[in-house]
């Protein structure tokens, strides 16, 4: 499988979440198809970014399932996990169209 692409990402709206412009916020529209693992990655690229800072929450567009969200250990991939008591059930894979608010360096 490939990494996520740039045109599966729709950026809605961007802003600076503080004062100083090293980070931005983005609230994104995303188009996965069996994406969320290292193996099937989310890079920062595909939304512009250099580095993810900070957990993600996506939801997905008919509201039944909520995906979490962490980047890995060089901030260059998005990791997603469900909301699980049992660690063996993560990261996994997702499909569909998810909604959510992306923050990282440019």
């Amino acid at each position: 499988m490939a990494d996520l692409a740039a045109s599966a990402v729709t950026i809605n709206d961007s802003w600076y979440p503080g004062q100083a412009k090293q980070l931005i916020a983005r609230e994104c529209t995303i188009v996965l198809a069996a994406m969320g693992t290292i193996a099937n990655g989310i890079p920062a690229s595909a939304f512009g970014l250099s580095a993810f800072v900070g957990p993600v929450t996506l939801t997905k567009s008919d509201d039944t399932e909520i995906v979490l969200g962490t980047p890995s250990y060089d901030l260059t991939q998005l990791i997603l996990a469900p909301q699980v008591t049992d660690i063996a059930d993560v990261p996994l894979d997702y499909t569909g169209t998810y909604r959510g608010v992306i923050t990282g360096r440019v």
